[in-house]
């Protein structure tokens, strides 16, 4: 397995910056406080609750959607749908947004060059499909996957080999891999995933709360 370090000249400048800014909108806002409240209630798995940026360059998402390889399930969960919305804008309450897309079941569309959340609720087409995930990685069980790339590696810690990711998060590995897109996810561990591994990583301890808004 490669370790961070070896991977990380696979991130650009402008993957750290918008990483580190989302990490800092989403420090001390909704996502922290429900999953603390979850770790005190010792729930298993509801730790693994993420907010996931699917990050792309001009056109991509549409180009993606006409591939019908991502699906929004149900319209009305796509508050940002015809009004992006630009997460780094003083003009609004950026972590009230971050809060209001994680509320929503699904991955965040980030635009890369205008900062803007384009869509949110977004599924990958391959989410459920385990044999083709597990086919692509050359692997054939959850366990083995986060051991090959290295996402999401503290659940080995805690399950052994019963650890298992969600649908989501095999379909995210999954995506990043066959279409080289960039993914971010935010939580108590914080991961930029590219090519199907973890490409860089921070624990959300580490990103300085943000006194801006």
């Amino acid at each position: 397995m490669e370790s961070y370090k070896t991977l990380d000249k696979l991130v650009s400048k402008e993957d750290k910056s918008i990483f580190n800014r989302l990490g800092e909108l989403s420090r001390d806002g909704y996502i922290v406080r429900f999953i603390d409240k979850l770790h005190e209630m010792k729930v298993p798995g509801h730790e693994r609750q993420t907010l996931t940026f699917l990050c792309v360059d001009e056109g991509e998402y549409e180009n993606y959607a006409r591939s019908n390889k991502l699906v929004i399930l149900n319209n009305k969960i796509d508050i940002y749908n015809d009004q992006p919305c630009n997460v780094f804008d003083d003009g609004i309450n950026p972590r009230q947004r971050i809060n209001e897309s994680r509320k929503h079941e699904g991955i965040c569309v980030f635009n890369n060059k205008s900062n803007e959340i384009i869509h949110n609720g977004v599924f990958l087409k391959v989410s459920h499909d385990k044999s083709k995930v597990y086919g692509e990685f050359g692997v054939e069980n959850d366990y083995e996957l986060i051991k090959k790339t290295d996402y999401l590696s503290d659940l080995i810690e805690l399950y052994g080999e019963k650890a298992e990711l969600g649908s989501k998060s095999r379909a995210m590995l999954y995506f990043s891999k066959v279409n080289n897109a960039t993914f971010m996810r935010f939580n108590n561990n914080c991961y930029i995933i590219k090519k199907g591994k973890v490409v860089y990583s921070k624990k959300h301890k580490e990103f300085k709360p943000l006194s801006l808004f």
